[in-house]
């Protein structure tokens, strides 16, 4: 930059309010930002400068202060203000020291700040960076939505409100999980330049009576009865696609699975599908009776021991 004097920076009068600080900060940022504007050559130092000049005008304490001579660009009191009002201007040395102390102490502060991700990351996003001063300025907007957890199993479709009162309809991809993002283009808040940012949707899945998700499979845990555990039988269980007969097998024990295929997670673009699991969990009465215990006491045990595995380590 040729001056370190914020209004001249920005290329506005001393008597500038604030809209015309900022329509003066987003001129300059749209032409000086490699995706607004493609034919421009990004000079970091020329960016700091504008940015710094930008916040320092916008502080109306700073800007009244450095109207009045007090206080130099960097915020320091003016020490040779005095000698400046003798004569009328200061030697060239004098400018010269100045600006190098002004540039000094920006450029270490921005590479400090910005420089550094933009060589070890991506291509810096100085909206991304005036973020973090004014939420309002943000590139992105988010919303947090629940879904029903059969929708994030089959997919589909969900009808949402976005933050100006409009409703859209997005798809909901099968097989999503908590916290992945669905981004809608140009459905987010206004930005400073007036474009429409991008919507971000982190989808939270509502947990289920019972069912639940392992990998791309659906689990049910099934508690039985004693008899169906001995003799077998039809029972009805719950799946993502509805109520199904299953065949409980004979002589079943607790932690037996049984599959039902192709009813877990169905992905996109994809002949593979997970399967429903159902593993079967022996469930006493909570009372007992008597008949019960009856047959507990007179069924003969002589040539049961369910623990005789562990024989073997004892």
């Amino acid at each position: 930059m040729q001056a370190a004097n914020p209004y001249e920076i920005l290329g506005i009068r001393h008597n500038a309010n604030l809209d015309e600080i900022i329509k003066a900060f987003r001129k300059k940022v749209k032409k000086l930002h490699p995706d607004t504007n493609p034919k421009s050559k990004f000079n970091s130092s020329e960016f700091n400068y504008l940015f710094k000049a930008y916040n320092f005008l916008k502080n109306n304490n700073k800007r009244k202060l450095y109207d009045d001579g007090k206080i130099d660009f960097c915020g320091s009191f003016n020490k040779y203000k005095k000698r400046v009002n003798k004569k009328k201007y200061p030697n060239e040395n004098s400018n010269k020291k100045n600006l190098n102390k002004y540039k000094k102490f920006f450029d270490k502060q921005f590479l400090d700040k910005y420089i550094k991700n933009f060589i070890n990351n991506k291509k810096l996003l100085i909206t991304k960076k005036i973020m973090k001063n004014n939420y309002n300025n943000a590139i992105i907007s988010s919303k947090l939505i629940s879904i029903p957890f059969t929708l994030s199993v089959i997919g589909g479709y969900r009808r949402i409100k976005l933050n100006d009162g409009k409703y859209v309809k997005i798809k909901i991809p099968s097989g999503i999980k908590t916290g992945q993002i669905i981004r809608l283009k140009e459905k987010g808040e206004k930005s400073l330049d007036g474009s429409k940012k991008d919507l971000l949707i982190k989808i939270r899945i509502e947990k289920h009576k019972l069912l639940y998700r392992d990998g791309d499979n659906v689990i049910l845990d099934l508690p039985i009865s004693i008899s169906e555990a001995i003799l077998g039988g039809k029972v009805k269980v719950p799946t993502i696609r509805g109520l199904k007969e299953i065949m409980i097998p004979r002589e079943s024990n607790t932690g037996k699975t049984l599959r039902l295929k192709g009813l877990g997670i169905q992905k996109d673009n994809s002949i593979l599908s997970g399967d429903q699991l159902i593993k079967l969990i022996i469930s006493f009465p909570k009372k007992i009776d008597h008949e019960l215990e009856d047959f507990a006491l007179n069924w003969s045990k002589k040539n049961y021991n369910p623990r005789n595995d562990l024989q073997k380590y004892i």
